[in-house]
């Protein structure tokens, strides 16, 4: 057998939620093949999932839903010969991607993944396979709420010596890949020379949630929720003028990096992100305030922005729930999608997380 594959109708591999999926198996071989069966499995499932470590015992947590779950048999054998002519072969098949199905994610603590399963069921032999992964990436309108559109600010105060004021403002909430965001900042301390640079970037937060398989007596029987973080730094001011009054005001357009929509629909994975500006300091044992405020990362762009308003101070502890995500809208230009895929930080890991990143879709 030369060629057996599964190919889609896209490129990229990468597809928007409510999307209708054209794909089929290739067959080729010079060769009589011996088959009983031509099948593919079509997956799509977030999960959570790791191990609770409590002295001597491992607790097992874990969650899963399906998004899709299709199965067909493309091809089965007529007779009692099982066997296939040489010859190159296309078996067609398609399937639905719901309009609610989140967007990949990888990590330590649970994943979200979609992937194609074809199989070649040989008798008294072991059957063959192929696998392919796929990329989704849901409609997420940030027009779907007026709170995306307004100004949002926060202010951080420092109790520590010497004291220091850290004030962050951006023109509204919610922004698309590509799009940039004007971050001004005010630091005020009375001893601002300590500072020797000002990180600014974009922190992407996931949150997984799980139940334990086989609670003990003494072991919590309520679910656990895990958290992982990634930083992209995107800009550092290592020089800036100093006021009469010891403070310094900033301000710097931070171009958004393509990445997938914020997501809190699937009951135990979030997704969500804030812009953070990080103050370093020639302190050897402390380090300067790190400021973090919630943006929404969408699919649609806002049409415009609410400048009238005042801005929004936003707490520690507030989160900010992303849209719900819709079907596709006719409103939306095809024709300025794009397709990325990301890649790891190190080009040497040999984890299987690292052989497939997703790619997913902007406008």
């Amino acid at each position: 057998m030369q060629v057996f594959s599964i190919l889609l109708d896209s490129d990229s591999n990468a597809y928007f939620g409510n999307t209708i999926v054209n794909s089929c198996v290739i067959l080729r071989s010079n060769k009589e093949i011996k088959v009983r069966s031509i099948a593919v499995s079509i997956r799509g499932k977030a999960e959570a999932s790791w191990v609770q470590n409590r002295g001597k015992r491992h607790d097992k947590y874990q969650t899963f839903l399906l998004y899709i779950k299709e199965d067909f048999t493309l091809w089965k054998c007529p007779d009692t010969s099982n066997k296939l002519p040489p010859g190159e072969y296309q078996f067609p098949f398609q399937f639905f991607i719901p309009h609610d199905a989140p967007p990949n994610i990888y990590s330590d603590y649970g994943n979200i993944r979609y992937w194609i399963d074809a199989n070649l069921d040989i008798p008294w032999g072991f059957d063959k396979s192929v696998k392919l992964e796929f990329s989704v990436c849901p409609f997420v309108d940030l027009n779907a709420e007026s709170r995306f559109a307004i100004p949002v600010m926060k202010h951080v105060q420092t109790t520590s010596n010497p004291l220091k004021n850290v004030t962050i403002k951006i023109p509204k909430m919610g922004y698309v890949y590509g799009e940039s965001i004007p971050l001004y900042v005010e630091i005020g301390s009375n001893l601002i020379s300590s500072i020797t640079y000002v990180e600014m970037g974009i922190q992407r937060i996931w949150e997984f949630t799980a139940e334990c398989l086989e609670p003990y007596i003494f072991t919590p029987t309520e679910p656990m929720t895990k958290i992982a973080s990634k930083k992209y730094p995107l800009h550092r001011i290592s020089s800036f003028p100093i006021e009469k009054n010891y403070s310094v005001t900033l301000f710097h357009s931070l171009c958004l990096p393509p990445l997938p929509p914020s997501y809190d629909y699937c009951g135990f994975i979030k997704v969500y992100y804030s812009v953070f500006v990080k103050l370093h300091t020639k302190a050897k044992f402390s380090s300067g305030p790190t400021v973090c405020l919630p943006i929404v990362i969408g699919t649609i762009p806002l049409k415009e922005m609410l400048t009238e308003v005042g801005p929004c101070v936003i707490g520690d502890d507030d989160y900010i729930h992303p849209p719900i995500p819709t079907s596709i809208t006719s409103e939306f230009n095809f024709e300025n999608v794009q397709f990325w895929e990301e890649k790891s930080l190190t080009d040497s890991e040999a984890d299987d997380i690292y052989v497939w990143q997703p790619k997913s879709v902007f406008s």
